[in-house]
């Protein structure tokens, strides 16, 4: 917020989505609500975590990281929101030089997640803490009403010991450092426009093949939309062949599943989409979900209740991720490189 010796830089009146979202929406409101309440602190350096001097133990420094994990769905190929919160929090406190020591697991629960699932979540958590040296400490757990939290919060906080010779910190970054990268940046953005520019050139082998290989990295829809732009006039039939190329390569996968009941369904073969969903329904219910189910049950010949009843709950589920502008908010339907808003 401006003071009145500055420039507002907060847009509009209320938090959005995009000021979760890490980039420089985030950091306005970190800069204008929490630093100007909190004050300027030499301690983190708005690092991923706090330095504190240990002095009175006789030298070294303790690392002091929290993190907070909101996710939807709970349960994802290859972990859950309770391996996240280990692993994201281990993450900020190594990245500083750190070794872990302990951590923290508190949780917000809504009413009615089932025992199988909260279980699931804290023996993964047990797991991954373990795998990285360290355990959880201490907690806190509170359970609120339905609809007042999806699913489960869970918050983590970490401490570690750094060595007195290291110091790793982002102020220490010179021109010419290499950086190592640990996960794709952009890549499937960068897939889809590199597959349209080889459609319009007439070379949909080449599309084909950068596109399979953006799936084999990470599964997304808008990798299956422009999978389906090379041949836009196949008949359902023939595109459910032809998206085989795509389905084969992580067959479990969410989109993979998304994918093939939205193929079946198009062919109007609705026992094969059911199959397609798996226990989708059960493990990682969503708006998009919900509306897939809807559309089954009509193509079953349910009854109009049945088909509301699904959409109804379609309507109040979450939406699932969207593209969001860090610049103004602008929420957009496609990912691209520059806002249009």
């Amino acid at each position: 917020m401006d003071d009145g010796g500055g420039a507002r830089r907060l847009r509009g009146d209320a938090v959005t989505l995009a000021h979760g979202a890490g980039g420089r929406a985030m950091r306005d409101l970190i800069d204008e609500i929490f630093l100007k309440a909190f004050g300027e602190t030499r301690v983190s350096g708005l690092e991923d975590q706090a330095r504190l001097a240990l002095d009175a133990f006789g030298g070294g420094t303790l690392a002091f990281t929290t993190d907070s994990f909101v996710i939807d769905p709970i349960f994802f190929p290859g972990g859950d929101i309770g391996k996240l919160a280990v692993c994201g929090t281990v993450n900020d406190l190594v990245v500083g030089g750190a070794k872990p020591v302990a951590l923290t697991c508190s949780v917000i629960i809504e009413e009615g997640l089932a025992f199988a699932d909260l279980h699931r979540i804290a023996e993964s958590m047990a797991t991954a803490a373990a795998e990285a040296g360290c355990r959880i400490v201490t907690g806190d757990t509170k359970v609120v009403p339905r609809g007042a939290a999806d699913r489960i919060f869970v918050n983590t906080a970490g401490i570690g010991a750094i060595p007195a010779d290291r110091s790793l910190a982002a102020r220490h970054i010179r021109p010419g450092d290499a950086l190592i990268v640990n996960t794709t940046l952009g890549e499937h953005g960068a897939a889809v426009m590199a597959a349209r520019g080889y459609i319009a050139d007439g070379r949909q082998k080449n599309a084909t093949r950068i596109l399979k290989r953006a799936w084999e990295a990470q599964p997304h829809p808008d990798l299956a939309a422009a999978f389906a732009e090379i041949e836009p006039n196949e008949s359902p039939q023939e595109r459910l062949k032809r998206f085989r190329q795509l389905t084969v390569i992580k067959p479990d996968h969410r989109e993979t599943r998304l994918l093939m009941a939205e193929l079946f369904l198009a062919a109007e073969d609705f026992p094969g989409a059911r199959r397609a969903m798996g226990s989708l329904v059960e493990t990682e219910s969503d708006a998009r979900v919900l509306a897939i189910m809807a559309a089954i049950e009509r193509g079953e010949g349910a009854p109009d209740t049945v088909v509301r009843g699904w959409l109804a709950k379609a309507v109040i589920a979450p939406r699932g991720p969207q593209w969001v502008c860090d610049n103004c908010n602008q929420v957009h339907a496609e990912w691209g490189p520059v806002c249009t808003n």
